[in-house]
């Protein structure tokens, strides 16, 4: 006989409840130990018992029953599965709840009534009434001492306390339960002589934590299962399957094959539902964060991926809130780029006179009318043909040697600058001159080491 399903959810939750298979809780054991690791608690730091209704504390599971699978009968069942409802205790809370305000029999007694319950008081006589060292109140030895002077503090603080234990009232009755200070509750302490008030610091839930990823559920098996989801369709009654299955296009099936993964032990609840699983009361569950696998991009659900449906969790709707999110922070101001003119020196045109012997050939001219007005004045035996293109080179920075341009220089008719030798009996000049600025250089180095060019 298959055991039934279990819904597992903690008491006192809005939590959606985890399918668990019966046959991995057979026995009481193992459901503890599978309810610990689901529900991401600590078992050195919390007890937890099971009941079959949520709400009231009242008739928990039995491990003797559980083990003989009483609980697994039909009565016990809802639409054929096992509701269950987990209630965990944080060991040593209960010692905060269960101190109720008491009388203390000194010189000058004094009865402490909070005025916050709603029960008439249950009167017991001194046969049955037994402080917490287990002698009557009637019958327990009075040490003979001298009275002591009332002192009541100036300031009492009561400070809100959460009802932690499992033997807590109906709804219906709402009661304010407060830890007093041991001056108001009779507490006799030495360690705190001057009645401060007992500090308690409420408990903190748990950050909300996905369960641990199956250990089959590795990268490479799921991309053996997206292979199989891909070629196969899903069986007929079962989630994910088409009835045109072969008619669907291509990118459509690897959407059925990603929620089939989804739904399975690749998939996890999400934090936040989405807007249309929320409005169409659907389960919200999206790929597993600890799934390092290739093919399982993060993102949309896997019930928009199955209804081919825009998701808010990583679709357009995601990505307009994430905008809006950004749009409320302030913006940071952007961050100055250098100009240009800072960075890089614009390359300047120079025009040098042709004459080796000319003062004004190391300064040269930025401007071509002022070089060829001084090339006509100082200079009219040169021919005029030369101050075309003559002359003009480029001069990156001030720094760079001025030999390198000592001639003028003219455009070929294929657009190439020409280097011309500043002799005049100079052979290469007949030739054309040079098209290269370093073998220009080399010719004078060579050919006229003494020309001062």
């Amino acid at each position: 006989m298959a055991l039934p399903t279990i819904l597992l959810c903690e008491f006192r939750t809005d939590a959606i409840s985890d399918w668990v298979p019966g046959k991995l809780a057979q026995t009481y054991k193992q459901l503890e130990s599978l309810t610990y690791s689901i529900l991401s608690k600590d078992p050195q730091q919390w007890t937890v018992h099971f009941h079959l209704e949520d709400g009231v504390c009242e008739g928990k599971a039995l491990p003797l029953l559980w083990n003989n699978g009483a609980y697994f009968d039909e009565g016990c069942l809802t639409t054929g599965k096992l509701h269950l409802f987990a209630h965990f205790e944080r060991i040593g809370a209960r010692s905060f709840t269960s101190s109720q305000p008491r009388t203390v029999s000194t010189a000058a007694s004094t009865v402490v009534d909070t005025g916050t319950s709603s029960r008439p008081a249950t009167h017991s006589s001194s046969l049955t009434m037994m402080d917490e060292v287990g002698f009557s109140l009637g019958g327990r030895p009075i040490l003979q001492s001298m009275p002591l002077p009332l002192t009541i503090p100036q300031k009492r603080k009561r400070h809100l306390v959460q009802d932690l234990s499992s033997d807590s009232e109906s709804e219906e009755s709402r009661e304010t339960h407060f830890l007093l200070s041991p001056s108001d509750n009779g507490a006799e302490t030495e360690s705190n002589e001057e009645g401060d008030a007992v500090a308690v610091q409420p408990q903190i839930p748990p950050v909300f934590k996905s369960p641990p990823l199956p250990l089959s559920a590795t990268p490479t098996q799921h991309a053996i299962d997206f292979k199989a989801c891909i070629t196969v369709n899903a069986a007929h009654g079962s989630y994910g399957h088409k009835h045109n299955w072969d008619d669907i296009k291509k990118a459509y099936q690897y959407k059925v094959a990603h929620a089939r993964l989804i739904k399975g032990i690749y998939g996890t609840p999400s934090i936040v539902t989405c807007d249309r699983c929320q409005k169409e009361g659907r389960e919200c569950r999206i790929y597993h964060p600890d799934l390092k696998a290739a093919r399982a991009a993060p993102g949309a659900c896997g019930e928009c991926r199955l209804h081919s449906n825009t998701c808010t969790m990583g679709g357009r709707g995601h990505r307009n809130s994430k905008k809006r999110l950004s749009s409320a922070l302030p913006e940071a101001p952007p961050a100055k780029m250098p100009r240009l003119s800072s960075t890089i020196e614009k390359a300047k045109i120079m025009f040098y006179c042709p004459v080796v012997t000319c003062p004004r050939r190391s300064e040269g001219f930025n401007c071509r009318p002022n070089f060829v007005r001084h090339v006509e004045h100082a200079h009219p035996e040169v021919d005029s043909a030369r101050l075309e293109e003559g002359s003009r080179v480029s001069v990156p920075n001030k720094e760079r040697s001025v030999s390198e341009f000592a001639s003028g220089s003219q455009r070929a008719g294929g657009g190439e600058r020409t280097f011309i030798c500043p002799v005049e009996e100079c052979t290469s000049r007949a030739a054309g001159g040079y098209t290269r600025g370093d073998h220009f250089r080399r010719h004078i180095r060579s050919a006229h080491p003494d020309s001062g060019t």
